[in-house]
């Protein structure tokens, strides 16, 4: 009887650690194919979402001259490309403004002081229309070295009007 047993025994040794590994290779397979389909369809809706998004990237060398000014950048002014690339973000901005708003002055301060600005709504006019960005902005910094700004703008002329006209409404709305 202990023949058969020493026997049994490295049958049921490999039959009781197989069932576990192959239930654990079989889960390991199952969340791998969870997971990439995750990351698909993760991929999917970020690209919907930024080709919804009506944001634009610009670009700063350590000069505060614009660089890289991309179309979409483009399609929200109504300036060529060569008019806007090498031109400085601020003179930009004040060319197409009102140059004495307190919101140049926020965004010359973060330049010269090397420092992040969020949120800043800036009103311009565009194609001889009011509108209004909002500018968010970073340095950038190599090996310590200052090297320009990256930022995103937004055009929010849409909300800007729409918190008008509710204000107006609340006013004078019988």
């Amino acid at each position: 009887p202990h023949i058969i047993w020493l026997m049994l025994t490295p049958a049921s040794v490999l039959a009781l650690t197989a069932g576990p590994v192959f239930f654990a290779l079989r889960r390991a397979r199952r969340m791998r194919i969870v997971a990439e389909e995750r990351a698909d369809l993760v991929g999917l809706l970020l690209k919907d979402y930024a080709a919804d998004r009506c944001d634009w990237l610009w670009w700063c060398d350590s000069d505060g001259m614009l660089r890289g000014v991309t179309d979409k950048f483009l399609s929200h002014t109504d300036k060529k490309h060569d008019a806007i690339e090498g031109t400085r973000l601020t003179d930009f901005l004040r060319a197409s403004g009102s140059p004495d708003s307190k919101e140049f002055s926020e965004i010359d301060l973060a330049l010269r002081q090397r420092r992040p600005f969020f949120d800043i709504e800036i009103g311009l006019v565009v194609r001889r229309e009011e509108n209004w960005w909002r500018l968010a902005g970073k340095p950038v910094f190599r090996e310590g070295r200052f090297v320009g700004y990256v930022g995103t703008a937004s055009n929010i002329t849409a909300d800007i009007v729409a918190k008008r006209t509710v204000s107006y409404l609340a006013y004078h709305d019988g």
